[in-house]
């Protein structure tokens, strides 16, 4: 195998591999946020504060709609990944089954997509959960 073909292998590898990674964290990180966010609709703090700033409900709403969507998002990225690596396997096996290259780069850039919509829609997630946490505990500490 020549040199730079080599190269682009094994940082093809890195990319595959970053990707599983940071899929795999963003999923347990918004876990983590949808449980804490659930358990703060149950906080005595949160429900008073809710009864002043009518505000608050509607965008623990969307965090938590934002969660939920950044969820699904990457479970069909995992998802598409599996179904990507299927074919590619298929196609190194020279099967008659196995998809067109052209599939194979499409199921790639959905699979960034999906990325993507879950990377972004995590982040909102996290602002709109700062809004309800900042104007519930901190402001709360500030205005004593």
């Amino acid at each position: 195998m020549a040199p730079q073909n080599e190269r682009f292998v094994r940082w093809q590898k890195i990319s595959i591999e970053h990707l599983g990674f940071c899929n795999n964290l963003i999923l347990a990180l918004t876990i983590g946020a949808l449980s804490y966010s659930l358990t703060l609709t149950q906080d005595k703090t949160f429900v008073t504060a809710r009864t002043a700033r009518w505000y608050l409900g509607a965008v623990l709403f969307i965090a938590l709609a934002a969660l939920s969507l950044s969820i699904v998002l990457g479970l069909f990225c995992m998802l598409n990944r599996l179904r990507d690596f299927r074919g590619t396997a298929q196609r190194a096996k020279d099967s008659l089954a196995a998809p067109s290259k052209e599939e194979l780069n499409q199921m790639g850039k959905f699979t960034w997509t999906l990325f993507y919509g879950q990377s972004w829609t995590f982040i909102a997630a996290l602002a709109c959960l700062g809004i309800v946490v900042w104007s519930t505990f901190v402001a709360g500490l500030i205005s004593n």
